[in-house]
């Protein structure tokens, strides 16, 4: 409590543990309290979160259990106990299997990957061997042989997409014109 007699006023935030009173004349640097964890633990029941981001702040991390339990029971609770909810965000520079941004793999083949299949066909047809046409034709075209694997796969999923969605269409043609003629 500040001393008698001197002119104070409250300093208004949200959170129990941050609540202080300074002078209205103050010229010396704040000294930043230490969060203790019933307030942390108090915070989270009413909903702020500050006291706790100064407490991770000072701590680096939850040290305290009864802190990690308030905080498991706002996060996991049902929508009427709580309004806060966790949701996964993949962090953007992780790869793509380690939980970041997931590269832009078009199903459509690019030009570069329809000419490199062309030039494998091509040693394919001469040579008769997958093999040796896939490793002529990344020497022709000085891509690794991993990159027309990749195309080729690409290029060969696409087709068979396309073939089966023709089949589709050719299935539901044929429905349709059986129903047209039961009419």
């Amino acid at each position: 409590m500040p001393k008698k007699g001197k002119p104070v006023r409250p300093v208004i935030v949200p959170g129990i543990g941050e609540k202080r009173f300074r002078r209205i004349d103050e010229t010396l640097p704040r000294v930043p309290l230490p969060v203790r964890p019933m307030y942390v633990a108090h915070d989270l029941r009413k909903g702020s979160l500050r006291s706790l981001a100064a407490y991770i702040k000072m701590h680096q991390g939850i040290a305290d259990r009864e802190v990690a339990l308030e905080l498991l029971r706002l996060l996991a609770g049902s929508a009427a106990q709580s309004r806060f909810r966790l949701v996964v965000v993949d962090h953007p520079d992780a790869p793509p299997d380690k939980g970041g941004r997931p590269s832009t793999k078009s199903k459509v083949p690019t030009q570069r990957e329809l000419k490199r299949v062309a030039e494998y066909s091509s040693k394919l047809e001469f040579y008769g061997k997958i093999g040796i046409a896939r490793e002529e034709a990344s020497k022709n075209l000085k891509r690794s042989e991993s990159t027309m694997k990749r195309a080729i796969r690409k290029v060969e999923e696409a087709e068979a997409e396309r073939i089966d969605l023709d089949n589709a269409l050719a299935r539901r043609a044929a429905a349709l014109k059986k129903l047209r003629q039961e009419r």
